[in-house]
């Protein structure tokens, strides 16, 4: 399907935002039925709710191998003893976080 011409990039349901010929690009963002067809739905492969479970899966199990081995190689560096649940709250949120962008 060809789509000539300029469109707008949605990121937010900001109302005064959407316009004619826009590109949504999540589905949190609400359009009234009787408009659809004025615009174009980007898909992203974690639309679908079984693979979105399965990179979660992957993720998760990442998180935890490589929570664990940072622990191990930030403790014998600096020569501490701290627990995984100290790291889990120090770096946790990062590392989480990188992951999931990775």
């Amino acid at each position: 399907m060809s789509h000539p011409g300029m469109y707008n990039l949605i990121f937010s349901s900001n109302d005064q935002l959407i316009k004619n010929k826009s590109i949504i690009v999540g589905p949190w963002i609400k359009i009234p039925l009787e408009n659809r067809n004025e615009f174009i739905f980007l898909k992203t492969p974690l639309s679908n709710v079984t693979t979105r479970d399965n990179h979660y899966s992957i993720t998760d199990s990442l998180y935890e191998v490589f929570l664990t081995e940072l622990a191990n190689i930030l403790n014998c560096h600096h020569n501490e003893f701290f627990s995984l649940k100290f790291y889990r709250i120090i770096i946790g949120p990062w590392l989480r976080q990188f992951i999931d962008i990775i």
